[in-house]
């Protein structure tokens, strides 16, 4: 501590001496002014210290204190002389030399000679000893000596190219600074650009959208808009007897009307993505599954007609609506000259127009290909050629009669009677199809039977009359059907048992939100009635666990809705056989929080129901997602929804795979919550609530 006072005490009074003799070219170069008064202060800190250590050393000889031998004394010499050079570096030990040689010499001859009292033999070994190491002394001053000159040499070379490197650093830095702000400049003139290139953009698409889908207009804009064969579904509508409508009123009232009508039609289209083609005075041709590539058009189609016969009938009592579907490919593009079209040409989309003419006011009729791309989803009624003609039948009655005869072929699969007397009943109710299937039976078992064999001809004979209809401008006639309705998710004994389904159906009517926010999500991938089950499934899970009426409730609005993101995944990746890429995964779980954010839209702000919707994916291992989530960190309400929302999902059809029977979708859950996944109480309850 002693030491690092002294050398700083020492420093400042270098410093103080070195400000004395500074120049004016210092003050004109600092840099220089530096380096010297860092060479001055070097120098004259070192010199006053070992002047110091020799006035020291000489008192120390002439007075030596405890009547030591003065030539001891001397010999200490060398320890300030190694501690001067480790206090000021190796280059230090270069100043004491010659002030060595002569304290040397004082000891042979003057008055601080000390070794006059040794004999002479001592004194010239002694001589000689000294001698030695002046020698060394002058030879490693000599070594020392190049070896600064090399170093300083080196370093004012390395000087000089550091400022040259500084100076090009500086130049480089002013360029770079240059350069910066004519970036910045071309930055906010760019942005300004694409601004403006943004807005003339959002105008023509608006100009485009008044005569074309905005879909279309987007594609058509940004010239991804390609002229394909491509598979699609075509909607023919119209308002039945609008013609005696129109006849009755004034020009001005007809086109109200009209725009009132299409007001209603185009958001309906648009939310089931249907593709506005034209419109045909009260009447309007639409596709679906084009431009944008949708697998389930189908589904798309006839769900979007279902929803303009109810929004038809709330808004115009006394208006009816006939609308044609059919399924298959089409000629799609843009076609004219100026004035140009995004449209669809082909068989399927006359075979459209030709169901739109004979379908009756008030329903909807499909075609073949439709009707098995859907007939899973939908109550469906085969379109017979002359119904008006036909004798009325007691169809109650023969439905009965049926029944009691499936019910004994289940016990004697070889009742032969009964085969034939089911296939009577079909032939009875025009349905010579599923008639000709049970008298083919019945004859297998009975092959000689003639009474069999005439009716198994009859049947196969009256097909194309009962079940085929015959439509202008094709040869041969084809099967059409009419749908009835969306069937009942609930009602699929085969999912959710009748114990269940008496004791919990009456949940359904406590969701409040209409069925056209989530419809038209689930009708992308195929998933109708999802949002259904889940909801039920969820409200009695909560029941066992004994929560209140209002947490019930939450869950099932959570369960109704918690798909709702998936409408911001691209439609390939739903709908994709095989592995997904991760960059599709992550993309595909994202829509929780996608499902959150939509339902805040609608109003719903209720923390629980958006915990819910945010956790159903969530597992109690931290393999779930969007968070990895574990344990406690899941709600209640989470847990439950993911055993539900698996339990739907695994027992529902989906384009990329069938079905799961309800056992082997039970087993699948036991496994999750054997390893962890899921809530081992909740799976238990969901086992004893679906238990036949």
């Amino acid at each position: 501590m002693i030491l690092t006072r002294l050398k700083v005490t020492m420093s400042e009074v270098i410093n103080s001496f070195s400000k004395w003799f500074s120049t004016p070219r210092a003050k004109e170069n600092p840099e220089e002014c530096e380096q010297s008064s860092k060479a001055g202060n070097s120098i004259l800190l070192q010199s006053l210290a070992l002047t110091a250590i020799t006035v020291a050393a000489i008192f120390l000889i002439r007075r030596p204190p405890l009547d030591l031998d003065s030539s001891y004394l001397l010999i200490l010499l060398f320890i300030p002389l190694v501690l001067s050079g480790w206090w000021f570096g190796k280059k230090s030990l270069l100043l004491p030399v010659p002030l060595l040689f002569i304290i040397v010499s004082g000891q042979f001859f003057g008055p601080l000679a000390i070794i006059n009292d040794l004999p002479k033999e001592l004194r010239l070994v002694y001589l000689g000893l000294w001698c030695l190491v002046g020698v060394f002394l002058w030879i490693t001053t000599t070594n020392y000596r190049q070896k600064m000159e090399t170093e300083d040499k080196t370093v004012e070379e390395l000087q000089e190219t550091i400022n040259e490197y500084e100076t090009q650093v500086r130049d480089l830095n002013i360029e770079i600074g240059d350069y910066l702000s004519q970036l910045r400049e071309y930055r906010t003139s760019l942005a300004e650009k694409e601004n403006t290139i943004l807005d003339l953009q959002n105008k023509i698409e608006q100009i485009y959208s008044t005569t074309l889908a905005p879909e279309v207009a987007r594609l058509m804009f940004e010239g991804k808009l390609r002229n394909e064969k491509r598979r699609c579904s075509v909607l023919f509508a119209d308002i039945a007897d609008f013609t005696s409508f129109s006849e009755e009123r004034h020009p001005e009232e007809i086109v109200g009307e009209i725009n009132e009508f299409l007001k209603i039609i185009e958001p309906i289209i648009d939310n089931y993505n249907g593709t506005i083609d034209k419109y045909l005075g009260d009447g309007i041709l639409c596709e679906f599954g084009i431009p944008s590539d949708y697998v389930m058009h189908p589904l798309q189609a006839i769900l979007a007609s279902l929803e303009l016969h109810e929004a038809i009938r709330n808004v115009k009592t006394d208006w009816q609506m006939r609308i044609g579907i059919s399924t298959g490919y089409a000629i799609t593009g843009v076609i004219g000259h100026l004035r140009k079209s995004y449209t669809a040409i082909g068989s399927v989309v006359n075979l459209a127009a030709r169901l739109q003419e004979i379908c009756k006011p008030g329903a909807i009729y499909v075609d073949e290909e439709t009707y098995y791309e859907v007939s899973r989803f939908f109550r469906v009624k085969r379109v017979r050629f002359n119904e008006e003609d036909e004798e009325d039948a007691d169809y109650e009655q023969l439905r009965e009669k049926l029944s009691k005869l499936i019910k004994r072929i289940k016990t004697n699969p070889r009742d032969v009677e009964a085969f034939f007397e089911a296939g009577k009943i079909y032939f009875d109710m025009k349905e010579p199809s599923k008639a000709s299937c049970f008298f083919k039976q019945a004859l297998a078992l009975d092959p000689d039977n003639p009474e069999i064999k005439l009716a198994y001809a009859d049947a196969n004979m009256t097909k194309d009359r009962y079940e085929k209809v015959a439509l202008r401008g094709k040869k041969a006639p084809l099967a059409v059907f009419e749908i009835i309705g969306l069937k009942d998710p609930l009602h699929d004994r085969t999912v959710i048992p009748e114990k269940f389904y008496q004791k919990y159906n009456f949940a359904e009517g406590f969701i409040q939100v209409p069925k056209n926010v989530v419809l038209p999500v689930e009708a992308i991938d195929g998933s109708i009635g999802h949002g259904t089950v889940v909801a039920v499934l969820c409200y009695a899970l909560a029941d066992c666990f004994k929560l209140s009426e209002t947490r019930r409730r939450n869950l099932l609005l959570a369960g109704y809705l918690l798909d709702l993101g998936k409408k911001k995944i691209s439609p390939h990746l739903l709908n994709r056989k095989g592995t997904l890429t991760e960059l599709e995964l992550a993309e595909i779980r994202l829509h929780p929080e996608e499902s959150v954010d939509m339902v805040k839209k609608l109003g719903i702000n209720e923390p629980e129901i958006l915990r819910t919707i945010l956790e159903h994916h969530e597992y109690l291992d931290g393999s779930g997602y969007p968070f990895q989530k574990r344990g406690d960190q899941i709600s209640l309400g989470g847990r439950i929804a993911a055993v539900a929302d698996m339990y739907a999902a695994l027992t529902a059809w989906r384009p990329y795979r069938e079905r799961w029977e309800k056992k082997a979708a039970l087993e699948e859950i036991e496994k999750s919550a054997r390893f962890g996944r899921l809530d081992r109480r909740v799976v238990d309850y969901l086992k004893k609530l679906l238990s036949d």
